[in-house]
């Protein structure tokens, strides 16, 4: 097989059956032989690609509670329209999230984060995707009984992160083995109506960036021990929001970074446009950075607008403005996005202009042929986009939505992972930056090596290295500052295996507190 985890396996296997091999003397050869031959036949297996395949996913599941007994009070016909019509708006709010709907359960849905390929904020989008469904279930219990009298209609939800098998015939399903989607089922069976829980592997996932509440601990069938569980009450706005990786309950903050982060912060604070992109490969704290940017920066911008890019954006036009748009304007608390874009652009688009800028973007369907108020030419359906984007951003600057305190300020975009972003909104940052350079626009980008040489127009840009020692081991002292004493080798096999490295450092120690290595409850 080709994928990490089987070329994994197939080392673990090798090694093992060395170790058995080189124990023939001690336990005789005919013990060995019964031992080895197990570990022979999967490792042929793997070797075969007959092995499922692992991967990292977050698992949601959606289900309407007692529906039964709920939809046997009504008639067929309206028990299925409220049916269908509900799963459809929850299958669209897990597809916007970038979410893959897996299967429908009948009255509710299974669906998957991280296929086909995983990307860093699955559990974060899965959790974002399953409160946007709660808040639409509202809606769809406020449309039940105002259009058919019934009363108590709610969902429930669950979240477990985890690997997930993939093997052959598997995938083509659209199911998942394992665990992992055993445990989000039970997450979602023991989550209140109307809430959405989830467990601790994706609370550690997620920490930082919303806020819970821990449950007493819950048993699940074929788990030794309980499970620690949170509710999750709300995502947290860019100002609230902390990276809550090491030890729970601590947030080291920003270690080392103190010049980029005044950098930025000038950048956000000065009226002419600007544009900076911050490099740096994946695991040295991009996302800290961003955060404590946000933090601080958004304070001193008119608007603070976010949108970040994702490996299918790279092929999909206008995808990452597509998903800046949907934050700004929160569409998914519409059933009807694109309507919702609509009216969100009246004040600077005609009807028609609107509607052909959602269909560019995707919010429509884009498989139906263009209405006949759209231009039949892309070139002129792109200028169009252009347009409407630039009059609504110029609407920003000129203090649309700006409050007193905070006119004359710039505008203030942070993008994220741009080496994922389409050419189309590509091109439309450097229309801004060029054509409409009179816009007060800080853009802030944010990026792995390689879209440097994809737009060299990014002049300004800062590079994150590794930390260096100081900074390194001021960041693990703060993340073990529970231990007492903390144990020198602790501390330097953390500091040797990082590599100055701040995301690799945290997860490192995480691993070792969920495998009990180190006992993080302190005093």
């Amino acid at each position: 097989m080709s994928s990490l985890q089987a070329d994994d396996e197939i080392a673990r296997l090798r090694a093992a059956i060395g170790l058995l091999n080189a124990q023939a003397d001690t336990l005789g050869p005919s013990v060995v032989a019964l031992a080895i031959a197990p570990l022979q036949q999967r490792l042929a297996a793997c070797q075969a690609g007959e092995v499922p395949r692992l991967r990292q996913a977050s698992v949601l599941f959606v289900d309407i509670v007692e529906s039964t007994r709920l939809l046997g009070r009504l008639d067929a016909e309206d028990s299925h329209g409220l049916l269908g019509r509900a799963l459809k708006r929850f299958a669209a709010i897990v597809e916007a999230h970038r979410g893959q709907v897996l299967r429908f359960t009948g009255d509710g849905l299974k669906a998957a984060f991280g296929m086909p390929e995983p990307a860093e904020d699955d559990a974060e989008r899965a959790v974002r995707a399953a409160l946007a469904v709660l808040e639409a279930a509202q809606d769809e219990a406020r449309h039940a009984a105002a259009t058919m009298g019934m009363a108590g209609f709610a969902v429930r939800a669950g979240i477990h992160t985890g690997p997930v098998a993939m093997g052959a015939g598997v995938e083509e399903a659209n199911t998942l083995v394992g665990a992992t989607v055993h445990l989000a089922a039970r997450m979602e069976q023991a989550a209140p109506p109307g809430a959405l829980r989830i467990s601790h592997d994706t609370w550690r996932a997620v920490r930082g960036g919303f806020e819970a509440q821990a449950q007493p601990p819950l048993f699940v069938k074929g788990q030794d021990e309980a499970l620690a569980t949170f509710i999750v009450i709300r995502e947290l706005t860019p100002g609230e929001r902390t990276r809550g990786r090491g030890i729970e309950g601590i947030d080291a903050g920003l270690v080392g970074r103190d010049g980029e982060l005044a950098a930025l912060r000038q950048a956000a604070a000065n009226p002419a446009a600007s544009a900076t992109l911050v490099v740096g490969e994946a695991g040295l704290g991009k996302s800290r950075l961003r955060d404590a940017l946000l933090q601080s920066g958004a304070a001193q911008a008119q608007v603070c607008l976010t949108g970040a890019a994702w490996p299918q954006t790279t092929s999909q036009p206008f995808g990452l403005l597509r998903d800046l748009l949907w934050r700004h304007f929160q569409l998914g608390r519409s059933p009807q996005p694109d309507q919702a874009l609509v009216q969100a652009l009246s004040a600077v688009a005609s009807e028609p202009d609107a509607t052909a800028f959602a269909y560019a973007i995707g919010l429509a369907n884009s498989q139906q042929p263009l209405p006949k108020t759209l231009p039949d030419e892309r070139g002129a359906l792109r200028q169009r986009s252009f347009d409407i984007a630039t009059r609504w951003l110029r609407s920003l600057a000129e203090g649309a939505e700006a409050t007193e305190a905070t006119k004359g300020r710039p505008l203030l975009l942070v993008l994220d992972d741009l080496h994922w972003a389409d050419d189309a909104t590509l091109d439309l940052l450097d229309h801004w930056r060029g054509v409409q350079a009179d816009l007060p626009l800080c853009l802030i980008g944010f990026s792995r090596p390689g879209a440097v040489e994809k737009r060299p127009a990014w002049t300004a840009q800062l590079t994150l290295k590794p930390l260096d020692a100081q900074a390194s081991g001021e960041l693990v002292d703060r993340l073990l500052q529970r231990l007492h004493p903390v144990p020198p080798a602790l501390r330097d096999a953390l500091l040797e295996r990082a590599d100055g490295h701040p995301y690799y450092m945290e997860e490192l120690l995480g691993m070792l507190i969920d495998q009990g290595v180190i006992d993080a409850g302190g005093p």
